[in-house]
């Protein structure tokens, strides 16, 4: 999964999230 690419992380993310957030919610779909 490219972690270059946060878009769709930001969506799911509240705005203003900053790049380790985006890594953090990979991680939870991830997890789910």
């Amino acid at each position: 999964m490219p972690i270059r690419e946060p878009s769709p992380y930001r969506a799911v993310s509240p705005p203003g999230a900053t790049q380790p957030s985006a890594i953090k919610t990979a991680e939870s779909l991830i997890e789910l």
